[in-house]
C-alpha cells in the first residue's frame, strides 16, 4: 500500500479547486531553466534526455550538480542581504530544530509555527482547495482516476524524484489538464537542516524536471514536513519565485471538516 499526503484548503465550498500556481516562462529565463533544446517533451522524454542530466535520486541534490544561473543568483542574494545570515538547522532528538546558541529567531515553522510574509497559511474567502504531496507514485493512477471522474481539481505538491521514477503518473496529471503542479523539493529532506546550495539544488532541479515534462513553470512550493524558515523562504522567493503553502488543521479522509480559511492536513492511501 502506497500513501500520499492530502491538503485541503478550505473556506466556503463551491469556488475554484486549485492554486493558480503556474507563471509565465518568460519571469526565468536568468534561472536557466529554459536555455535552447532543453524542453524535450512529455513523449519523448525518456528517450531524449539523458539519465544523468538530473541528479541521483533520493539523494541529497550536490552543490556542484547546480546550474550556473542558480549559483551566481543565489551568491547576489546572499551578498545584497536578501537571504539572511541565519545557520543551517540541525535536527533534534524531540523533532524540533535546532540552532546554535545566541542565534535570532529564524521564524521557523517546525518550531513554532512561524509564517514568513508571503507564506500562504489559509484559503481565500469563498475558495475550497485541494492539495496532495508526495506524488506522483503507484498510487496515484488510483487518485488522477477518481479526480478525473469527479471532475475535481488539484494542486500536487510533488517530489522531483518522484517525477524522475514516475514520469508516465506525471504525465497522466499533466494531460488531466486541470491538475496543477506545485515543488515539494528533490529528495523530501527536512530544508532547514540543508545549506544554501543543497536548497538551491533541491528547488531547481524539481523545478527542471517538471518543466521539461510539461513546459510549465511552479508558482508554489510546499516544505518537506513544512520545516521552513526565512533563510529558506527567502531562497526560494528570490532565486526561483517560489511561494511556500502551509497548512493549519489535520483530519482523515472519512470526513471533511467544513471551517472558514482552513487548510486541512489529511492522509490518502492508495490500494496499489
Amino acid at each position: 500500500m502506497v500513501s500520499l499526503s492530502i491538503f485541503l484548503l478550505l473556506a466556503l465550498a463551491g469556488a475554484e479547486s486549485t492554486l493558480a500556481h503556474i507563471r509565465g516562462p518568460s519571469s526565468h529565463v536568468l534561472r536557466g531553466l529554459q536555455e535552447s533544446g532543453h524542453r524535450r517533451g512529455l513523449v519523448q522524454f525518456q528517450k531524449t534526455r539523458a539519465a544523468d542530466a538530473y541528479p541521483e535520486v533520493w539523494v541529497q541534490t550536490p552543490p556542484s550538480k547546480n546550474k550556473p544561473e542558480w549559483t551566481a543568483a543565489l551568491k547576489a542574494a546572499v551578498a545584497s542581504g536578501v537571504v539572511p545570515d541565519i545557520p543551517v538547522g540541525t535536527l533534534a532528538a524531540d523533532g524540533s530544530i535546532k540552532y546554535p546558541a545566541g542565534s535570532k529567531d529564524p521564524c521557523n515553522w517546525t518550531n513554532s509555527k512561524c509564517l514568513g510574509k508571503n507564506d500562504i497559511s489559509q484559503a481565500p474567502d469563498g475558495m475550497f482547495v485541494i492539495n496532495f504531496d508526495d506524488g506522483p507514485t503507484e498510487a496515484s493512477p488510483e487518485l488522477y482516476n477518481f479526480l478525473g471522474k469527479n471532475n475535481q481539481a488539484g494542486t500536487h505538491f510533488m517530489i522531483g524524484s518522484n517525477i524522475l521514477g514516475y514520469p508516465e503518473y506525471f504525465k497522466q496529471a499533466i494531460q488531466m489538464g486541470n491538475q496543477h503542479i506545485g515543488v515539494h523539493t528533490w529528495s523530501h529532506n527536512l530544508s532547514t537542516t540543508r545549506t544554501n546550495e543543497e536548497m538551491v539544488g533541491e528547488l531547481g532541479w524539481t523545478m527542471q524536471v517538471i518543466y521539461d515534462l510539461s513546459g510549465k513553470i511552479p508558482r508554489y512550493w510546499r516544505p518537506p514536513q513544512g520545516d521552513i524558515d526565512n533563510r529558506v523562504r527567502a531562497i526560494a522567493e528570490e532565486i526561483f519565485g517560489l511561494i511556500a503553502v502551509m497548512w493549519n488543521a489535520e483530519c482523515g479522509m472519512q470526513r471533511l471538516v467544513h471551517e472558514r480559511r482552513r487548510i486541512v492536513r489529511m492522509p490518502w492511501r492508495g490500494t496499489r
